[in-house]
């Protein structure tokens, strides 16, 4: 999936947040440890284990 959201904070400012493609968790793309390329795109995984999985098979856990 890879989807780009935006989450409103209290202050007011707009943060961007990553959903890990394959345990769907948000993922600040700042502060992430674990980063692949597929496609032409950048993803961003909560763990070593869920980008492990992702470039095992990507094509399952990203939209055509």
């Amino acid at each position: 999936m890879g989807l780009d959201l935006e989450k409103e904070m209290t202050a007011g400012t707009v943060m961007n947040v990553f959903v890990d493609p394959v345990f769907k968790k948000e993922v600040d793309p700042s502060t992430a440890k674990h980063v692949a390329g597929y496609d032409g795109k950048t993803y961003y995984f909560c763990s070593l284990c869920s980008k492990k999985l992702f470039l095992e098979h990507p094509e399952r856990y990203v939209e055509s």
